[in-house]
């Protein structure tokens, strides 16, 4: 992983003793937006991921965790204003997976491996020819496996695009500095976190960045 690119997960429900903590820190708009969720884990979730994100940023910022300005894009995306910082949090069943990025774009995107949804009418539909005949290419017992690198790798290069989610795929070709890193956070789970490999002069383009 980059050095500029900070990459972590956690177990949402270990962290459910410090929901009144990140309650605290979240802003009127997150609070509302909790409010919305009609599942109390589903609630529970969103405080526990937007208060160990704001942890990590306040951390990498040297700044209050309840200060951040965090708002949202209009693709959706949750973002600090007026800063360079990116970041990109993924959520599958108990799992959440962030990652930060000091300089230039990221995505991530982290799931449970379901045999339901990993279907051979699944990836023709949301895959291109090749990635397709090279599944078919696999031994049945890494199939699986297979699908969810290829889905975790879309989600994730749409998230560092801004572009949407895998629902909005359009086949598009990924830019050439995006580069995947594939890993299993547990067992039974496949994440990918994509990072942009920057040059010296997009990296004087972009300007200084907060540091610890």
């Amino acid at each position: 992983m980059p050095k500029h690119v900070s990459v972590f997960w956690a177990d949402m429900r270990e962290h459910l003793p410090m929901l009144r903590s990140y309650l605290s820190m979240l802003s009127p708009e997150e609070h509302a937006r909790a409010n919305k969720y009609r599942e109390k884990w589903d609630r529970n979730g969103f405080i526990v991921r937007r208060g160990i994100l704001r942890q990590q940023l306040a951390t990498l910022l040297g700044c209050a965790a309840s200060s951040l300005p965090i708002t949202y894009s209009e693709s959706r995306r949750p973002v600090i204003l007026n800063l360079n910082v990116q970041f990109s949090v993924s959520q599958s069943h108990d799992i959440a997976l962030f990652a930060i990025a000091q300089r230039g774009a990221v995505g991530c995107d982290v799931e449970q491996l379901d045999r339901r949804l990993a279907t051979q009418a699944m990836a023709e539909r949301i895959f291109t020819a090749d990635q397709v005949r090279l599944l078919s290419e696999l031994p049945p017992d890494r199939w699986i496996e297979g699908f969810y690198r290829n889905w975790t790798h879309l989600e994730a290069r749409l998230k560092a695009l801004g572009s949407g989610f895998l629902t909005d795929y359009i086949g598009e070709e990924k830019p050439s500095n995006f580069v995947a890193h594939h890993f299993s956070p547990r067992a039974n789970y496949f994440a990918c976190v994509i990072t942009q490999e920057l040059t010296r002069q997009s990296e004087q383009r972009e300007g200084p960045t907060a540091r610890r």
